[in-house]
């Protein structure tokens, strides 16, 4: 199989140039640089909305607020202006849709000095020089990214920027977004073109304790067509949601590590039956009681995501946004996870964790190397932490089996931030391989194979596609 698998590399590589061309970094292989460039990735995670929302403008303000150059500085980098010292009055109108392009650059150039070193900001940079052949940002360069931005912005745009530019074949969706709603609780939601965007059902509303009211479970049950007084009837709408939408799906994926630790416990239906009713009802039920709740109808929901034979998605590590952050939550992901992976009880989940864990990778490499239904997903922490990224895929390639890791994702809601990040994960694995080659622990060969797996063959078998 492994000959069969260099094979197939060395005609690939020797098919180059395929795609527009970087030039080489320093310290990278050529031919590596050349085989990880060209090989396409699949993107295991992105929050994007579909194209037709964005070209209708059909979408929250609060996702987009303003449809400028800013779109760019949204999202991750917001938080880092906050973390920076920006007052929120001032990210306020940054964000606005009031002022002209380049005041908002006279508000936002002070910070950005501070700040563009980062990942977040070098993942900007590469996908504003990508998409628009702009170097550098600065007063004079503004309004032209701001005209080449809108003129971008036409049918078929999604296609150009994952395709053409990032070199990108296909994008795994979590959509948290319905037109103008935050959509949190929404398990699937119809996009453009699904050979493009493919779905992860959102698992929170089926759930999640602050999902479990009868406003937000109205969003599930009355598609579905069931009225919910017990939790055999939501047990009803969960599979309902399953049955029909699950052959058109490539995963699932649960957040829930936001808001709570991911100590899921085997709870019987019986136990909480009556906790069930109460909390859909507003009544009083303790912290105890919701714990009992969401684990037990977390590992129901996942049962069902096993039978239709979608792998589980989860976020571990490091969050989103600013100033609210429980790092003692982090720090007991993995031992959790290695539990879950034990409560299994053979039952035949594949968990996926997601970003690395960042900033307990070491104990995420510990949890795949011993669980055969533990995997490991990359997508953010990349631009979160490059050096501790690129350190952990060169430990993970000398510790665990190759085929259960998934090394890209954006974890965006703009499509144009995709290429630059996509751009980094390629710097990041060719240095890995350059690497591990030149110190003799692969031969390039070697390193042909495991950039198509780590990129695209994994994903690509893995996952239902």
């Amino acid at each position: 199989m492994k000959s069969l698998l260099i094979v197939f590399s060395l005609i690939r590589l020797s098919m180059l140039p395929v795609f527009p061309q970087e030039p080489v970094p320093a310290g990278v292989d050529k031919q590596i640089w050349d085989k990880v460039l060209n090989t396409p990735l699949i993107d295991t995670h992105e929050h994007l909305v579909s194209e037709s929302t964005r070209l209708n403008r059909t979408y929250s303000k609060t996702l987009y607020p303003a449809d400028d150059w800013t779109i760019f500085f949204g999202s991750y980098f917001q938080s880092d202006f906050a973390v920076s010292g920006m007052p929120k009055e001032v990210i306020g109108q940054i964000f606005s849709d009031t002022l002209d392009p380049v005041a908002k650059w006279d508000l936002l150039e002070p910070y950005w000095e501070n700040i563009e070193h980062t990942g977040y900001a070098r993942a900007i940079k590469h996908s504003i020089r990508m998409l628009y052949g702009i170097e550098e940002l600065n007063r004079e360069s503004v309004p032209l990214l701001n005209e080449k931005y809108l003129a971008l912005k036409k049918e078929g745009f999604y296609k150009h920027v994952l395709h053409d530019v990032a070199n990108v074949e296909a994008c795994h969706v979590n959509h948290i977004w319905e037109d103008s709603v935050f959509a949190l609780n929404t398990p699937f939601v119809e996009l453009d073109n699904p050979d493009l965007l493919m779905h992860d059902i959102g698992l929170l509303g089926m759930f999640s304790s602050g999902q479990l009211n009868r406003e937000s479970m109205q969003l599930l049950y009355e598609p579905a067509g069931i009225e919910v007084e017990s939790i055999g009837d939501w047990y009803r709408v969960i599979d309902w949601w399953f049955d029909n939408y699950a052959s058109r799906s490539v995963a699932v994926k649960t957040q829930d590590a936001y808001h709570r630790e991911i100590n899921y416990d085997r709870v019987e239906k019986e136990d909480v039956e009556d906790i069930f009713v109460r909390k859909i009802d507003g009544s009083d039920v303790t912290p105890e009681e919701v714990k009992m709740l969401e684990d037990h109808l977390f590992w129901y929901c996942t049962g069902v995501a096993t039978k239709h034979n979608l792998p589980v998605k989860m976020h571990t590590g490091f969050y989103a946004g600013a100033d609210y952050m429980n790092l003692g939550n982090l720090e007991t992901n993995m031992t959790h996870a290695s539990q879950l992976c034990f409560n299994d009880q053979g039952e035949g989940r594949k968990f996926v964790f997601m970003h690395i864990a960042y900033p307990f990778q070491n104990e995420l490499l510990a949890v795949v190397k011993h669980h055969t239904n533990a995997y490991v997903e990359m997508s953010w922490s990349w631009i979160i932490d490059h050096v501790a990224t690129r350190n952990f895929l060169k430990q993970y390639l000398t510790i665990a089996p190759v085929n259960k890791i998934f090394v890209f994702g954006g974890d965006y809601q703009s499509v144009e931030l995709i290429p630059g990040h996509a751009y980094m994960v390629r710097l990041g694995v060719a240095q890995v391989l350059t690497e591990l080659v030149s110190e003799g622990y692969f031969s390039r060969e070697d390193a042909y194979v495991i950039a198509e797996k780590i990129m695209y063959r994994n994903a690509k078998q893995f996952f239902n596609h």
